[in-house]
């Protein structure tokens, strides 16, 4: 069995392909690439930036927990996506880590722990 957190970031090890199930069309991710583990614990997935889905093998896979380190840079991705927040952080001398930091911590505080008690 695989244990993933929600939120947790997964990397491509190797090129991959997506088949859409509904659509039929076939999208090659590249090694690299960032995804991160949905909350829904019934149908486990991950999801790309760009909202594509990658579903992940129901019968080997467990979702329990909180990657706050995931979920922190997720937050970090969606905002600056939306926000000039690079430009923000500049103007108060912070970085993106102090400002990911500050989100997990946030996240902890509400009791967001990964499946074995720690950061991740």
């Amino acid at each position: 069995m695989v244990k993933y957190s929600i939120g947790q970031m997964l990397q491509l090890k190797e090129d991959t392909e997506l088949h859409g199930e509904i659509s039929g069309n076939i999208k090659i991710k590249k090694k690299g690439t960032k995804s991160f583990v949905c909350a829904d614990k019934k149908i486990p997935m991950s999801i790309f930036l760009d909202g594509d889905i990658n579903l992940l093998n129901k019968e080997t896979t467990e979702i329990s927990g909180y990657s706050v380190d995931g979920l922190s840079e997720y937050i970090y991705i969606w905002l600056k996506n939306r926000f000039p927040l690079e430009e923000m952080l500049e103007d108060y001398d912070n970085t993106k880590e102090e400002f990911k930091e500050v989100i997990a911590d946030a996240l902890e505080e509400l009791g967001m722990y990964d499946s074995t008690g720690n950061r991740g």
